[in-house]
């Protein structure tokens, strides 16, 4: 039903060029069908470059992950570091539709690691206030046939949205194109019932993105992923499923990340026990028999199987 994909900061920050060219050929080798691609800093990869890349070995990009660390910001920020944060949105816009990706998606209202308290009528103009700032990028995203994703992250990393509730409530007035990206991580964090809450955005949903409850491999945690994927399915969702983690050797994405210690023997196991554990409850198949890589990639790659 749904394209698996995998993000490939599973393996290594930043996702650049020549990141992609070692990582995109183990990939496809793996068995996985598309990829997310993070946009550190503009210029990390070359759109056009990176559509051959991923056409060459039979993957699509389904959706750009904006990031937005410390100084971009579309709330409560100064007039210029909101200008900076639209016109980077605008950036990645271009790169997904350049690649052929349908999503632009992440925490776009603020930096993550960023908290303050407030009362319900600051969150109102808080919302308002993002509401205003995202409009351009939205018609600029509607023009080019790319929709926005706005992620609800955990109370530890933001205070503005952490539920699907208040993200529906966020976008609330946006152009159609602007919707909601989820993160199951982050739900079982926050929501109170996450397949309730699941079914309650569904007409809002434009990506999804899967890990375990430990920021591991989706499977081998606690999470209720039959339920989950029975409750996506009837919200009428059928773009792709990513597994989302990350890799704990990086300093930085492990230090933005909160990876303190490594969620598998190694991220080649940790992205192959998910993909097996997705394409079985998925498809009712196994990977393994998924072929060796014809590529080393960063983080001591291990063999499938």
């Amino acid at each position: 039903m749904y394209a698996i994909g995998v993000n490939p900061w599973v393996w290594t920050s930043p996702v650049d060029d020549r990141a992609l060219a070692d990582l995109v050929p183990q990939i496809a080798a793996y068995g996985f069908d598309a990829v997310e691609l993070p946009i550190e800093q503009p210029g990390d990869w070359d759109p056009g470059r990176t559509r051959d890349l991923l056409a060459r070995y039979g993957l699509t990009a389904v959706a750009v992950c904006a990031v937005t660390p410390p100084g971009r910001d579309l709330v409560y920020a100064p007039p210029a570091v909101v200008e900076s944060t639209v016109a980077y949105l605008i950036g990645c816009v271009d790169s997904a539709a350049a690649v052929g990706a349908s999503c632009v998606g992440g925490p776009l209202y603020a930096s993550v690691g960023r908290t303050w308290r407030m009362s319900a009528a600051e969150r109102f103009a808080c919302y308002a206030e993002f509401r205003r700032a995202l409009a351009p990028v939205a018609d600029h995203a509607a023009e080019r046939g790319v929709s926005l994703g706005v992620e609800a992250l955990n109370r530890y990393e933001t205070s503005v949205v952490n539920t699907l509730g208040q993200a529906v409530e966020l976008i609330d007035g946006l152009p159609p194109n602007v919707g909601l990206m989820v993160d199951t991580y982050h739900m079982n964090i926050e929501e109170a019932d996450p397949y309730a809450a699941l079914a309650a955005a569904g007409p809002y949903l434009k990506h999804v993105q899967v890990s375990g409850t430990d920021r591991g491999a989706p499977g081998r945690d606690h999470f209720d992923w039959p339920r989950f994927f029975t409750t996506l399915g009837g919200t009428g969702y059928r773009g792709a499923v990513c597994i989302e983690s990350f890799t704990a050797e990086n300093e930085t994405i492990a230090t933005a990340a909160s990876i303190w210690r490594p969620l598998a023997v190694t991220q080649d196991r940790l992205a192959l026990d998910g993909l097996e554990h997705l394409r079985k409850l998925l498809h009712g198949r196994s990977t393994a028999t998924t072929p060796s890589a014809p590529a080393a990639a960063p983080g001591s790659p291990e063999p499938p199987g």
